[in-house]
């Protein structure tokens, strides 16, 4: 049996497209998917790359700032804590004696280093010591017996002050004599 040569099926109709097509296809190759003749579908509308640059250069500043300002508050700026233990174990013994009375403003001043500091041991042992020091300040010569409370603390934050700035580098003598 032989059969009659089949003629080629026409291409489908696009059922959303009711003309034909208004500018044929002049390139050399048809796009991938589209016969010649038909036209090209328009390129999707480019989306402006300024707002991702802008985007990167904001993130890029922020962190180089961030950066510069860990660099000088942890490498390049002494600490306050580190300064005071500096300063204590620089002292000079004939200016300070031992009937000197501390004022309101030179205890806040003085606390004020240590709660600054960034090492949580300094911060403790300095404000602590600072707070038992103008509470024994605060007491009158004739209360001696209520000076003997404040000895323990007094022994406790003196001695981890001066071990706290053992651990960072300061060695301090806090004797009372020379």
């Amino acid at each position: 049996m032989t059969y009659p040569p089949q003629q080629p099926f026409p291409p489908p109709e696009d059922p959303y497209v009711n003309h034909p097509p208004t500018q044929p296809f002049t390139g050399p190759y048809p796009q991938a998917g589209f016969p010649a003749g038909y036209p090209h579908p328009a390129a999707p509308p480019r989306r402006p790359l300024w707002p991702w640059l802008a985007a990167v250069a904001a993130l890029s500043l922020m962190l180089l700032a961030g950066s510069g300002w860990l660099l000088w508050d942890r490498v390049l700026r002494e600490d306050s804590g580190v300064a005071a233990c500096k300063a204590l174990a620089d002292r000079d013994r004939a200016a300070g004696g031992a009937d000197e009375t501390l004022t309101r403003e030179e205890y806040l001043a003085m606390r004020r280093v240590f709660a600054d500091s960034r090492y949580a041991d300094l911060r403790e042992h300095g404000t602590k010591l600072m707070d038992v020091l103008w509470q024994v300040t605060q007491l009158g010569t004739d209360d001696q017996v209520a000076a003997l409370t404040y000895l323990e603390p007094l022994t406790r934050h003196v001695s981890g002050l001066q071990s706290a700035c053992a651990d960072h580098g300061v060695v301090i003598d806090l004797r009372l004599t020379d």
